[in-house]
This record gives C-alpha cells, structure tokens and sequence, in this order.
C-alpha cells in the first residue's frame, strides 16, 4: 500500500478542509502526562472499552489525491 507520513501537514490540511478525511471515528483520547516511558503519548480507546465518552475525532484514512494536490498548491504558491 502507497502511503507517506507527513502528520503535521496532513492534520493542516484537513483543519483546512475537513473532506480530505475520508473515513473517521469518534472515540475517547488521552494523552499520557505521568509515566516516564510515554510520556506525551496519545492513548485512543478505538473499541470504546474504557467507557469514557468520546472526546475526538479521529482521522482513519484519508485522500492521498486531494492531500497532494494541497501540498503541492500551497508550496508552489511560495515560490
């Protein structure tokens, strides 16, 4: 599977624009603050295990096209 992993301008991207997620869920997420091991690591509860209430939306796919085609207008705008 083709994929890349450019976190920080796809989450731009759909802040921009929400349709270039194509397929999200809503669960619980926390992020850890005391272990020394992960400290600052986002804990998703996917399966709803924990019986918290759902506090995000989180991104499963999105559309590689659509993400591209942002990416490379924004940077061929700057030049």
């Amino acid at each position: 599977m083709l994929g890349f992993d450019l976190p920080d301008p796809i989450a731009m991207a759909i802040a921009l624009d929400p349709t270039v997620a194509t397929r999200t869920h809503r669960c619980f997420v926390a992020l850890e603050t005391a272990s020394p091991l992960c400290r600052g690591q986002s804990v998703v509860d996917h399966l709803l295990l924990m019986g918290r209430e759902p506090n995000a939306e989180v991104v499963l796919e999105a559309s590689r096209e659509q993400f591209l085609r942002m990416l490379f207008d924004a940077v061929s705008r700057t030049y």
